[in-house]
């Protein structure tokens, strides 16, 4: 099979080990290009809200959430600290 032109991969985190199946399927295509994206770590925070019971005092903070995500799209190094 040739190659194709970009690779996307959402849910990035279940190729994190590369001895699952998935990963493995995941590394065997072939492009110009591989994307690979995850919110994960973004939603590890908004799930710590919620299970407080603090989502609606901290509205400014989950706004600030939603930020990251779309600037993550933009560019990795927007978010990365």
């Amino acid at each position: 099979m040739g190659g194709v032109d970009r690779v996307l991969v959402d849910e990035a985190h279940t190729i994190k080990s590369w001895k699952t199946m998935v990963a493995r399927a995941a590394f065997v295509l072939s492009s110009n290009c591989q994307w690979c994206l995850t919110g994960t770590p973004l939603q590890v925070q908004f799930d710590q809200f919620v299970a407080q019971g603090k989502v609606l005092r901290n509205h400014a903070s989950i706004l600030e959430l939603l930020l990251q995500l779309r600037q993550c799209c933009n560019h990795p190094c927007l978010v990365m600290r």
